[in-house]
């Protein structure tokens, strides 16, 4: 039910930013992780984000979903973080981080990984998903400011 309700708030704040949309994602993971042990850490950073089109937005937000997702079933994780950084110079940095397990090489054959890596192809934002020093694994997106600009 939870899933069904991220997928449903994800669509309708598609079209209200990508700061809205993550804003009800915290909210929604915050309720849900309430009565777990599981830290979940969170910076946001989007003041001067230029709008992005609801589809931009939709597959960002679905990318980052997919991170935490696996994160929360896969990592045995004690904490999460998720960063989300725009400046004009460098564009949109979406990153997401646990401290579990780690991802072993078979893992990025899932449809997850796959998922990920094609709505970042499908925006224009490059991708990558890499063991993090000291354990856990990192998922990145990065939309450059000239993607931006085109998108805008």
């Amino acid at each position: 039910m939870g899933d069904l309700h991220l997928l449903v708030d994800s669509m309708r704040d598609a079209g209200e930013g990508l700061p809205s949309a993550l804003s009800d994602l915290r909210y929604r993971l915050y309720r849900r992780l309430a009565v777990s042990v599981l830290t979940l850490r969170w910076s946001v950073s989007l003041d001067e984000l230029p709008p992005l089109p609801a589809s931009t937005v939709l597959n960002l937000l679905r990318g980052v979903q997919e991170a935490i997702n696996n994160a929360l079933k896969h990592a045995d994780a004690t904490e999460i973080c998720l960063v989300a950084h725009f400046t004009p110079s460098s564009g949109l940095e979406l990153l997401i981080e646990d401290n579990g397990c780690g991802t072993g090489a078979e893992a990025h054959g899932g449809r997850g990984f796959a998922g990920m890596k094609r709505r970042a192809f499908d925006v224009g934002a490059s991708h990558a998903i890499e063991a993090r020093p000291g354990g856990g694994t990192r998922v990145s997106f990065h939309l450059p400011t000239r993607v931006l600009a085109d998108q805008g």
